[in-house]
């Protein structure tokens, strides 16, 4: 797995390095490719400069390869090992892996992989068509750029990679519920999981039949989606640097965004410096959670 990971961001860096992966035609600051490498691959979203600006549209092509193959190559590493797991181990242990992820051979390795990747690249996909609609109105997109700037922030929210396309970032669209709410569902169905997701796609008529992990994973994601969007909105309600300056729909979308963002995405249309030491301490708890089992996060 090391040497895979040392392989994929070798790769990437190398690619970032060339003088038509930025946008001045010039080779960019190695520290600022490997950085950057690093981040996609790793989905953290973190990055020294402007995505927008700074990378030619190869350079963000380069970074949407990265976050795709980082978002998709942990969940099946996880996979693989659930797997293996379920053969070396003893009885007890078989049993439970076997139960979460609804096979007992590495026969179905090959068919649950294939599902894996087929979810992923439809759920992008769909999430790229809600997104195309919104950046056609935005006037400064001609149609084709449009649809690169969907797609690229679509495979950033469902892998939960942090990245963003826009030039001043997401803070002009905070009250714009047809920006923010895309990437409300997208950090959502990235984040809870892919066995979760396979699950509900085939037993969503049948709650009882879900497997433990289906259960246990929405549960726990649904209450700390709640507490997150409850504790941020308490804190930040009168805050005239965040919530504060907004009409009430806009509080409560960018609250619901609040309440899934910081264990996963990273997304905000608010600026995490300004808000209040109470918040970033229940963020930080957040964070520390994380997002599903064997998902993008």
């Amino acid at each position: 797995a090391l040497g895979i990971f040392a392989i994929i961001v070798a790769a990437i860096t190398a690619l970032l390095s060339l003088p038509i992966a930025s946008a001045s035609d010039t080779a960019a600051p190695f520290v600022d490719v490997l950085f950057t490498a690093v981040s996609a691959v790793c989905v953290t979203g973190l990055t020294t400069v402007n995505t927008a600006t700074y990378w030619s549209p190869f350079g963000q092509s380069v970074i949407a390869l990265a976050m795709l193959a980082g978002g998709l190559g942990i969940v099946t590493l996880a996979t693989i090992l659930s797997f293996a797991v379920s053969r070396h181990l003893g009885l007890t242990q078989r049993m439970l892996a076997s139960a979460e992820t609804k096979t007992r051979s590495m026969g179905h390795l090959t068919a649950l992989l294939k599902a894996v990747i087929g979810t992923s690249l439809t759920a992008q996909f769909l999430l790229m068509l809600a997104f195309i609609p919104r950046f056609l109105t935005l006037g400064h997109d001609t149609p084709t750029q449009a649809i690169w700037h969907a797609a690229f922030m679509a495979i950033s929210v469902f892998n939960n990679g942090g990245f963003v396309i826009l030039s001043e970032g997401l803070a002009p669209y905070v009250s714009d519920w047809w920006m923010l709410f895309p990437i409300f569902i997208g950090t959502v169905v990235g984040a809870v999981g892919f066995p979760v997701m396979m699950d509900l796609s085939q037993r969503w008529h049948t709650p009882t039949k879900w497997a433990l992990h289906t259960k246990l994973t929405l549960a726990a994601y649904i209450l700390l989606t709640f507490v997150g969007t409850i504790m941020l909105a308490l804190t930040e309600w009168t805050n005239p640097r965040t919530l504060g300056a907004l009409d009430i729909p806009s509080r409560l979308l960018n609250s619901l965004l609040a309440g899934v963002n910081t264990r996963s995405s990273g997304l905000s249309a608010l600026d995490i410096s300004q808000m209040r030491p109470q918040t970033h301490f229940v963020q930080d708890i957040l964070m520390m959670i994380g997002g599903g089992s064997a998902s993008t996060a």
